[in-house]
């Protein structure tokens, strides 16, 4: 089995240093970020586990596509990321999953044009929900982790991008009031986190 192995890579690396390469590339990053978005509703409900199982098989060919989304498509890295927020949790690979929404973070606020940076727009505000939504995400594994400090700076900043981007993202609105009231609440802070929810 590791000949094969051996084969297998080999393979992969000629296909990468051939013109076709980063056409497949984005190809399989398209497949598996469908594939993650298509699963993450399914991570909450009755097929949990088998969902879990089959993003398991497949965290190999997840990671390459993160890896490739880092490089061209940081959005889509951030949405993937972010899709595997249960996973990640549910898996025990909370360092994987707050390291790929860490650099996904950095990349997108790096090469945002400076213009957005100070400008909001409609075209601005509708590309602020991917970091939102990875920010939220990223919210919840730290302060699984106990990191509540960390935890309530990103959510924070998620909390502020969910309001600018509107009545569209009230779900992603309600799970960053829920986790922000979690992290207050472990912190003993019991009014201010009832004044979230309420």
């Amino acid at each position: 089995y590791r000949l094969l192995e051996t084969v297998r890579q080999y393979a992969r690396e000629k296909l990468f240093d051939s013109d076709e390469g980063e056409l497949l590339r984005t190809h399989h990053l398209q497949y598996f970020l469908n594939f993650g978005e298509k699963s993450e509703p399914r991570l909450r409900g009755r097929e949990q586990v088998i969902t879990l199982d089959r993003l398991e098989l497949e965290l190999d060919n997840l990671r390459l596509a993160l890896e490739w989304a880092l490089q061209t498509d940081v959005a889509a890295g951030l949405r993937l990321a972010s899709a595997l927020q249960w996973f990640w949790h549910l898996r025990n690979r909370y360092a994987e999953g707050i390291e790929w929404l860490e650099k996904g973070l950095t990349l997108e606020l790096e090469n945002r044009p400076v213009s957005e940076v100070y400008e909001q727009s409609s075209t601005t505000t509708q590309c602020q929900f991917p970091r939102a939504k990875a920010l939220c995400a990223l919210g919840f594994l730290y302060s699984m982790q106990g990191f509540f400090v960390k935890a309530r700076t990103v959510l924070d900043e998620s909390l502020a991008l969910y309001r600018q981007v509107g009545s569209d993202y009230r779900q992603g609105l309600a799970y960053v009031l829920a986790w922000l009231s979690e992290c207050l609440s472990d912190e003993g802070k019991q009014d201010e986190a009832l004044a979230l929810v309420n």
